[in-house]
């Protein structure tokens, strides 16, 4: 059910879509989502023969800190470069900071079905492909293919009633974390209690993109008219917190150009 989200519109204030992206980046580092990720993304890098990882629809950084960091304690270096339609620029200076010069970004909009021949590497998305329509996400697919560079795609979210239950606490769950994100402004506690514009919009996205959210073989009848690529698709769980990791891996059967 392709329902709109608030943040994808341009005329959305950029100052609560970067609220909401803190929140999700805190979110997906303090419950580690990203657990079974590391793995799944090194073996793609291996298999490709890169290092460098080109994060799309990053948001406020997603996992990509933590990501980083738990390959860095593995002895495992990739370079990551942080962009978005919409980039975070304040979230993305803090992920630079904390990486040992393993993360950059680039500054200006990327779009994920037109991306800049000159960021090569794995494409990777997290959260980011339910936004698309099936035509839209089958075209990003197509120009990773087209540009000969390995796509990988994890959701946190899925398309299950289990999934959406817990939805109706999310708004107390923002009011409680919110001390805790950093960094502290006073727009983050204006726009979360007292005109609570944040919370209201970061919970009817979240519930969007469950319903958005594309199952292992949707995304296996997407690759289909691409043969020239290996295609893998499946299911994870987190840890013991119930969720799961939907993810595509997809790299060149020829080593990427």
């Amino acid at each position: 059910m392709h329902l709109f989200e608030l943040a994808d519109y341009h005329w959305f204030p950029s100052i609560i879509r970067d609220l909401m992206t803190d929140y999700l980046h805190f979110v997906e580092t303090k419950f580690r989502l990203h657990e079974p990720i590391p793995t799944l993304l090194n073996t793609l890098a291996e298999e490709s023969g890169t290092t460098n990882v080109v994060d799309l629809c990053s948001g406020g950084a997603g996992p990509i800190p933590a990501i980083n960091a738990d390959l860095r304690e593995q002895g495992i270096q990739l370079q990551f470069t942080l962009t978005d339609k919409f980039p975070n620029l304040a979230a993305f200076h803090q992920a630079v900071e904390h990486s040992d010069g393993a993360i950059r970004f680039a500054t200006e909009s990327v779009d994920v079905a037109h991306v800049p021949k000159d960021l090569k590497g794995i494409r990777t998305i997290f959260n980011g492909l339910h936004h698309f329509k099936p035509v839209e996400a089958q075209a990003v697919i197509n120009d990773a293919v087209e540009a000969g560079q390995p796509i990988a795609t994890f959701e946190f979210v899925e398309r299950r009633i289990a999934a959406l239950v817990p939805f109706i606490f999310i708004p107390i769950v923002i009011l409680a974390v919110t001390p805790f994100i950093r960094p502290r402004t006073f727009s983050r506690f204006f726009w979360t209690y007292l005109i609570p514009i944040m919370p209201v919009a970061a919970t009817w996205d979240g519930f969007v993109s469950h319903l958005r959210t594309y199952t292992p073989s949707e995304l296996e009848a997407m690759t289909s008219p691409f043969p020239e690529y290996r295609w893998r698709t499946g299911r994870v769980p987190v840890n013991n917190t119930g969720i799961y990791v939907t993810y595509l891996l997809g790299s060149p059967r020829q080593k990427p150009i």
